[in-house]
């Protein structure tokens, strides 16, 4: 253990051998293995010769003892130059010259950083280094953000059965990289995720397949007041709680990846599924290994689910200004609050949920959006860069609002140990946009370059001089 009488130097302290500490011109410092506690003393003696650049005859080259002492040395090779790091070599996509946004938790901007991917994989996030060969794809983003890529964590494929391709496409266009679809026609849906896993064009898709409500509830008497048949094809209507439990078997045997559940009364217009059948349906999802997703509304709506236990909201509360015990059950649980606020912008509950979100971040509420595509006033991919600009509107800082979007998606969508950080190891879904999003709330809609699992699938860079 050492202690004050090791570091003494008085007369009955144990004296070190000399140790040589090279040193020419302060570029080369190179310390041997010590070999007694007196090291300390004598490093930061030979430290402030070292400040001199030189011993007092005014050589360059000189020695540090271990007790402080300096002597002339022999010159050190100069035919040797300094060849600096090792270049990287090798298959892959190095990303250089753009403001890092890595979306860790805490983490700041990294100014002029460079990502290297190996593979689907991140493989650094470092400074820049020398590259030879040419079998290194390096991307010059000066003047860019590098992103984690986005993740919407409400879609609706159900909406454009004859246009899935065209909507998974759209989102990319948009740097969206990863979705959760709540409530499609099972077939189609997960048909359209195999096209994805197989390499097929388009962002990873997780579903809940059909979504279940009550008898008559939304959207089968709402959205399908005209066609309820439609309705039926992405919906399970409940009517008893050993039915519920064989659908969520049936979803899970299928290969769903979610549980949604509509829980809404559609304020007194729709009938709302009973709680103890949500309970159930929790309870099944759960003892499969299975998330639940809860839409709400109300107050009461996001209670009951969260009494249930489920594992998020969808929407929340929409219908009025969220209460403080509400906020205090979010908070306690760590359920997912996922805001869908473009969808509702212009009505008069918008003002409600900028009010609800701002309560809720201030609170430390786990936030992810969605875009409710491709409902009324929304479009594919786009209307995440508007939900981001809506989050700002409700007071959230950029790097929280870039977080909602990125890491706590990932964590929603249970890809978190995957997705949604620029870490090394994590899946390289990245994106490149022009400016700051950190100063520009428009920036997220000027993608550049979009990268899924390592593969460059859009690329609008600027041609620049080598």
């Amino acid at each position: 253990m050492l202690n004050r009488r090791t570091w003494s130097r008085g007369a009955g302290a144990r004296r070190a051998p000399l140790q040589a500490v090279p040193v020419q011109a302060t570029r080369y410092l190179a310390v041997l293995p010590w070999r007694g506690h007196a090291a300390a003393a004598g490093l930061a003696a030979g430290l402030i010769a070292l400040s001199a650049c030189g011993d007092s005859s005014g050589s360059n080259n000189a020695v540090i003892s271990a007790d402080g002492g300096v002597a002339d040395a022999a010159p050190l090779d100069a035919s040797r130059p300094d060849t600096g790091p090792e270049p990287l070599r090798g298959p892959g996509v190095y990303l250089r010259g753009a403001t890092v946004i890595t979306a860790e938790e805490g983490a700041a901007p990294r100014e002029g950083e460079a990502v290297l991917v190996r593979g689907d994989r991140i493989s650094s996030v470092a400074p820049p280094l020398p590259v030879a060969g040419d079998e290194l794809q390096v991307l010059d983003l000066t003047g860019m953000t590098l992103l984690p890529g986005l993740i919407d964590s409400h879609v609706h494929l159900a909406t454009a059965p004859s246009a899935v391709d065209r909507a998974l496409v759209r989102c990319l266009d948009y740097g969206v990289t990863s979705i959760k679809d709540v409530a499609s026609p099972l077939v189609e849906v997960l048909a359209a995720r195999q096209r994805i896993a197989a390499g097929g064009e388009g962002p990873r898709i997780v579903t809940t397949g059909p979504a279940f409500t009550a008898v008559g509830g939304h959207p089968i008497s709402t959205l399908g007041r005209d066609d309820p048949a439609w309705a039926r094809t992405f919906m399970i209507e409940v009517t008893d709680e050993l039915q519920a439990r064989a659908e969520v078997r049936r979803l899970h045997g299928a290969g769903v990846d979610q549980i949604k559940v509509v829980y809404t009364n559609c304020r007194t217009t729709c009938p709302r599924l009973a709680e103890p059948w949500l309970q159930a349906i929790v309870a099944q999802a759960h003892e499969l290994g299975l998330k639940v997703v809860v839409h709400t509304n109300t107050n009461d709506d996001v209670q009951g689910a969260l009494r249930a236990g489920a594992d998020g909201v969808e929407h929340g509360v929409t219908a009025e200004l969220i209460s403080d015990e509400t906020v205090a059950q979010l908070v306690a649980t760590r359920a997912v609050y996922v805001s869908t606020y473009v969808v509702y912008a212009g009505a008069t509950n918008s003002i409600n949920m900028r009010a609800n979100l701002k309560q809720l971040n201030v609170a430390g509420a786990r936030l992810a959006a969605g875009s409710d595509a491709e409902n009324s006033g929304t479009g594919w991919g786009v209307t995440v860069a508007e939900e981001f600009a809506a989050l700002l509107a409700a007071e959230l800082t950029p790097l929280q609002a870039l977080a909602a979007l990125t890491r706590t998606g990932a964590e929603h969508l249970g890809l978190g140990p995957q997705l949604g950080t620029i870490s090394p190891g994590k899946l390289a879904d990245l994106i490149a946009v022009d400016g700051d999003p950190l100063s520009d709330s428009t920036a997220l809609s000027r993608v550049r370059l979009v990268l899924r699992s390592g593969k460059v699938v859009r690329n609008t860079l600027p041609v620049r001089p080598h």
